[in-house]
């Protein structure tokens, strides 16, 4: 499927948004997709929902996390939209995330969902989704939304 990129082949997947490389709803859905991950607001919901897609909305400003409070900031959203991808899949759904370039709010997600999903640490999370999508996660600040995560997500410090 083109500009898709897979992290658990028929499974979890990653793109970027309709701005950057128009998508075809259709084929997404015939391709065994139940569910988009939007980060990215200009996302077309209503086609995704119309395409009989389930839209999972989660919302992240288009900015590099520079600074503490921001990290702190992007971890919480990480979170939230890791925890809905993370049941589409546990539910047997297959899951496309995407933001406007598919790289880093889009990476973000799907190095989380791995670290959970099967157990890697931050940087073996990174290498993997690098290696599919090798723009992805370079961004300022990025590492350091991977690597609080990791310090929360062992410590058991996320309240959800």
């Amino acid at each position: 499927m083109r500009n898709v990129f897979w992290l658990v082949e028929g499974r979890l997947a990653g793109r970027a948004g309709p701005e950057v490389a128009p998508w075809d709803l259709a084929a997404i859905r015939d391709a065994g997709f139940t569910a988009v991950l939007s980060t990215e607001e200009a996302c077309q919901a209503k086609l995704i929902k119309d395409e009989g897609l389930r839209h999972l909305e989660h919302f992240m400003p288009q900015a590099y996390p520079t600074t503490p409070a921001l990290v702190g900031r992007f971890v919480g959203m990480v979170r939230a939209a890791a925890v809905d991808a993370l049941a589409e899949l546990r539910g047997g759904g297959c899951l496309l995330v995407h933001c406007y370039a598919g790289r880093d709010r889009t990476g973000l997600v799907l190095c989380a969902v791995l670290m959970e999903l099967e157990g890697l640490s931050a940087a073996d999370a990174l290498k993997r989704v690098r290696k599919a999508r090798p723009s992805a996660l370079t961004g300022p600040g990025v590492t350091d939304v991977l690597a609080e995560y990791e310090i929360r997500l062992k410590a058991d410090a996320f309240d959800d």
